[in-house]
């Protein structure tokens, strides 16, 4: 099964399906409230380590880079990782045509569901729009490993069950039948799932947002939560 979700993937960033060039807002809002305010060119006031300007971090799912190479932008190290070697590739293309040469060596794929990294490696973990595309169950078990990894923050996003075909509180999981991400795995999250996904972990929920659009056209609508989990 697991193969078979990573071929679907493969061939999802084959078709360009998932090629974001550029990082969401809440990423760049997340790293000016808690890791570097950027106030300039090259300018920042730190905000998360005051007395040590090196910052680490890990992308977990970085798809094509975008995320990664905002952080380098914003001078913190990052380590990425994906499932699809099309996306690795085009990531560690783009970091090359942005000229983060080191970047490039520290984008790899991933090697099974644990994360060969030591103990508190990172300062954080961003994992935006990945947890939400396997099995409850497995993103736990990575969750585990973020918080293993972790210093202090994991950031991430998960789809919400509140969309045009579900009600509010809707925690199912379903295979996608759209042509976008055909055969992938979709598992839809509510307030209870969120608090599941964290039990027996040492990271409590710091901050978070459910952001819900809905298009004045069809009356159709999607919704992601943003959150922010900080180590107790």
């Amino acid at each position: 099964m697991t193969k078979l979700k990573k071929q679907k993937w493969e061939e999802s960033y084959k078709r360009k399906e998932n090629h974001i060039f550029y990082p969401k807002e809440e990423c760049v809002k997340f790293l000016n409230r808690y890791i570097r305010k950027k106030i300039g060119f090259k300018k920042f006031i730190d905000v998360y380590k005051k007395d040590d300007p090196y910052i680490t971090a890990l992308d977990y799912g970085c798809g094509i880079g975008s995320n990664s190479i905002l952080m380098e932008e914003f001078g913190i190290e990052v380590h990425a990782i994906d499932i699809s070697k099309t996306a690795i590739d085009t990531a560690r293309e783009l970091a090359s045509l942005a000229g983060l040469n080191d970047l490039t060596k520290r984008i790899n794929l991933t090697k099974g569901t644990g994360l060969n990294f030591r103990d508190d490696e990172f300062d954080f973990v961003l994992c935006d729009s990945v947890l939400d595309s396997m099995h409850f169950e497995l993103a736990k078990t990575i969750f585990k490993e973020f918080c293993r990894v972790a210093k202090k923050y994991i950031f991430i996003s998960l789809i919400s069950g509140n969309d045009s075909d579900h009600y509010r509180e809707f925690s199912g999981d379903e295979i996608v039948e759209s042509i976008h991400e055909e055969g992938t795995f979709q598992s839809y999250y509510n307030y209870s799932r969120i608090e599941k996904l964290i039990t027996g972990t040492k990271f409590r929920l710091e901050w978070g947002s459910l952001i819900s659009e809905e298009s004045i056209v069809g009356k159709s609508v999607s919704s992601r939560y943003w959150l922010l989990f900080e180590r107790r």
